[in-house]
């Protein structure tokens, strides 16, 4: 019973010196707005195409980080943004993110004729 008792006391000490610990270190975050312009997309068998130049996507955040894209559209003077993938009304299908690597995303756009001019923004999280 002393040894049982011996146990629990040293437990109970021991307990309240195990605490989580938590790292938070500073919110990298980047934003970067780009205009895809008609004459930029390249045209491919499904749709059309254009890779973004990005050179914030560094190799850390591909590592750690995360990349969001949203479709920027506006309506009544008003911008509204949609995280992709993103449905359009006809003619085009969708608007999605085909891949992000370092330096660039590309993105795609499943239409039968140009888009024409896309407003995107990137958000950008870098990696630890």
């Amino acid at each position: 019973m002393k040894k049982l008792f011996g146990f629990l006391a040293l437990v109970l000490f021991l307990l309240p010196a195990c605490k989580k610990t938590e790292i938070i270190g500073p919110l990298n975050v980047t934003t970067v707005i780009y205009t895809v312009q008609a004459n930029q997309w390249q045209q491919q068998t499904n749709g059309w195409y254009f890779n973004i130049p990005v050179p914030q996507i560094t190799q850390s955040v591909l590592d750690g980080g995360a990349v969001i894209v949203y479709l920027v559209s506006e309506n009544g003077g008003k911008e509204y943004e949609e995280p992709l993938p993103f449905t359009f009304p006809y003619p085009i299908a969708d608007s999605e993110i085909d891949y992000v690597q370092l330096q660039s995303v590309q993105i795609a756009v499943d239409a039968i004729i140009n888009p024409g001019a896309i407003k995107y923004r990137i958000v950008i999280t870098a990696g630890p």
